[in-house]
């Protein structure tokens, strides 16, 4: 069988049935949050935030934050709480993730949730993530090399290799998990990929995203409050260059269409100076693309007006949703629509519809648009900010849970 190149541990070609069977006896999981491993995620953190790829990557500063040990002590603390006593949680085995290679940091979150319940993970390193990945990977393996790390590194292995079926097939054959991140039809054509009878999966296709604001909130911002909002806004739309599977495509404003009108002309050409404090500038392609698109949506969508905020920003009126399609370039084109009522989203609501984010809303209202939803769509409802924040509960999954067996122990009484 064709080799594959393990990255971290540094191991060089290996072929891939050899990679995976005898890697259940050679690396045996651990318990659920073994101080090893936390240890272990808690020294990659800090690496990774003295490394030359955080100070030119937010992505990589934020990962750096959450692998704080305050953040992971709580959440062993959440996966402890309330499991009754005759239940006993245990790693599944052997995790395989494929994960996407459009956000250069997923695959650490996805490894790392994993890893902290103590499974064993094959990782293959996504083909387009570039130098951030790569650096990504080359610290992991530094902090990975140290002897007190050694038994974190034998349930690790960080792979790469082409598209090649028989590979991915052989590993999926080993795997008690498999983990797919990517487009829609990625997904299937991994789906089709047989997994053991035993194994379970958990995918994350194509998903949409949006923002609601409402609108007195917005106009009730100095210019400082407004900045803030916009940086932000810009935080979660621009970190992936708008194509993040939770990074907003359309901004909803909740109030009346006169003052929505006015808080759009004053928010986006707010984004649009956050943007350039950020140092982002959509490449004429990109540009061009957005023009492009505007234009087909004037026609098709029913859009009624396009603003421009420079050639970054630029936001495309719904006169209603009837023919909206969730489609946009990314580079900085929004869609907006006005609600009177949040209640009228239950019904524009899909089920590939995943992360709001809000602003100017308490927590009932934002607990009643979850349950209007009620399984037609919307997995998160976080800040704006946060949209990028992957975290323990996402796309409707509960990741720590689905790493994770739970053995069922009941004495004779």
């Amino acid at each position: 069988m064709t080799g594959v190149q393990v990255v971290v541990p540094d191991l060089g070609l290996v072929d891939a049935r050899r990679l995976v069977a005898s890697w259940a006896d050679e690396a045996p999981t651990v318990r659920p949050f073994a101080e090893e491993t936390l240890a272990f995620a808690v020294a990659y953190g800090r690496a990774l935030a003295a490394s030359d790829v955080a100070r030119q990557h937010p992505e990589v500063r934020a990962l750096a934050f959450w692998l704080r040990e305050a953040p992971l002590r709580e959440l062993q603390r959440a996966f402890e709480a309330g499991r009754p006593d005759e239940v006993v949680p245990s790693p599944r085995g052997t995790v395989f993730h494929i994960p996407p290679g459009n956000v250069d940091t997923v695959f650490v979150y996805s490894w790392l949730l994993a890893a902290l319940v103590g499974n064993r993970n094959l990782v293959r390193l996504p083909s387009g993530g570039g130098d951030v990945v790569d650096a990504l990977a080359a610290v992991a393996g530094e902090v990975l090399a140290e002897e007190r790390f050694a038994g974190v590194r034998a349930r690790t292995r960080l792979v790469r290799y082409g598209h090649d079926a028989e590979i991915t097939a052989a590993f999926s054959a080993a795997a008690d998990v498999r983990v797919l991140w990517g487009g829609d039809a990625s997904v299937l054509a991994l789906r089709a990929v047989p997994l053991p009878p035993h194994a379970t999966e958990l995918t994350f296709p194509d998903r949409f995203a949006f923002a609601l604001l409402d609108v007195a909130a917005v106009a009730a911002l100095d210019e400082a409050g407004l900045d803030r909002l916009a940086d932000r806004f810009v935080t979660d739309a621009f970190w992936f260059d708008q194509v993040a599977c939770s990074s907003p495509r359309l901004v909803v404003w909740h109030g009346t269409a006169e003052a929505a009108s006015v808080g759009s002309t004053r928010f986006f050409p707010a984004v649009a100076r956050a943007a350039e404090r950020s140092g982002y500038h959509a490449p004429l392609s990109a540009v061009l693309g957005k023009f492009v698109h505007a234009a087909a949506a004037v026609i098709e969508e029913g859009v009624e007006r396009v603003r421009l905020s420079g050639n970054d920003v630029f936001a495309l009126t719904l006169a209603d949703a009837d023919r909206f399609r969730r489609e946009a370039p990314g580079g900085g084109l929004f869609y907006e629509l006005t609600v009177a009522d949040v209640g009228e989203l239950a019904a524009f609501i899909r089920r590939r519809d995943q992360t709001v984010t809000h602003f100017g809303f308490d927590a009932a209202s934002l607990q009643a648009l979850a349950e209007a939803s009620n399984g037609r769509g919307i997995d998160r409802l976080v800040p704006v900010g946060q949209a990028l924040a992957l975290q323990r509960f996402w796309d409707g999954y509960d990741l720590l849970a689905g790493f994770t067996r739970l053995t069922h122990v009941v004495p004779e009484r």
